[in-house]
């Protein structure tokens, strides 16, 4: 992600509930394109699809684990003699088109690259109201647990441990450590690129003629001026924003820098070609997994 920190929300209890997991396979909090998918670079920015996006779980197959880990879930509580009443999460697929959302793709890869999210809220990640809501409903379920309930769900081998199991089965493991390393690997060697500095040039002297005065896209994204922890937006940091989307776009520093990334992806998938199958076979397990869940297997 660009800038690094892409401020990922945590999962509500602990990694069993395979949230973490989930947002490793996404990569940097966002699930990518349709496994298989191509398009030309020179692509609308909020359409940038890289190599690495064939390595990812999909929205689609987030929404598919989501339903089955609380199927699993409820099948093991009501073997237990516990009702259930976990309120249904949002899935992934819920937030097509929310930036910088589950399945908001690599729109923000390279810092804001769309106009009008620029204009209503420079450079700050949106609130999902909806997703505010079910983190909240989910909180509500759990605080009212009993404390039996909450062992048999949360304890050591408990329901939550069994739902992670059965969907691992087979050594299904997406979110792999080293797949996330060379996410970020790539995305931080691609700002070095020759074509890409030139493109930079070329946005520094566009944002100097507005303006502002900013080396790179990241130095105005952490700019003091602004706190993007803080809800407040002024009107400063949405000009900046502004500026540098459309700087973006008459330097052609997006599309340049996704051929960049392209690239230096490729080069990795080829230098490891096992460690990739591997990865995608263990991706496969863990759709068919879920499948098979929520199919009563």
């Amino acid at each position: 992600m660009f800038p690094r920190a892409p401020g990922e929300r945590g999962p509500l209890t602990r990694p069993a509930l395979l949230l973490a997991a989930v947002a490793l396979a996404t990569g940097c909090g966002s699930a990518a394109p349709e496994a298989g998918s191509s398009r030309p670079v020179g692509q609308p920015a909020d359409r940038i699809v890289l190599p690495f996006d064939d390595y990812r779980l999909t929205a689609g197959d987030v929404a598919v684990i989501q339903a089955a880990e609380g199927e699993l879930m409820r099948r093991c509580m009501e073997r237990a003699g516990h009702g259930w009443t976990r309120p249904p999460a949002r899935t992934a697929a819920g937030a097509a088109g929310d930036p910088g959302a589950a399945s908001g793709g690599n729109d923000r890869r390279y810092g804001v690259a769309d106009e009008s999210t620029a204009r209503r809220h420079g450079y700050h990640v949106p609130d999902d109201p909806r997703e505010a809501r079910d983190l909240k409903a989910q909180r509500s379920w759990l605080a009212a647990l009993g404390p039996a309930e909450e062992r048999t769900l949360l304890g050591e081998g408990g329901c939550a441990d069994e739902a992670a199991a059965r969907l691992s089965a087979g050594g299904a493991v997406p979110g792999a450590e080293w797949f996330t390393a060379y996410d970020f690997a790539s995305v931080d060697a691609s700002a070095t690129a020759p074509p890409v500095r030139s493109a930079v040039s070329r946005w520094r002297t566009c944002m100097s003629e507005r303006g502002f005065d900013y080396d790179t896209p990241l130095a105005a994204i952490e700019d003091r001026s602004w706190n993007l922890d803080a809800k407040r937006v002024t009107s400063r940091e949405i000009s900046v924003a502004v500026a540098d989307v459309g700087c973006k776009r008459e330097s052609d520093l997006v599309a340049v820098r996704a051929a960049a990334e392209t690239g230096i992806q490729r080069d990795l998938i080829a230098r490891e070609p096992g460690r990739f199958r591997e990865l995608k076979r263990d991706l496969e397990r863990y759709r068919h997994n879920a499948d098979k869940a929520l199919n009563g297997g």
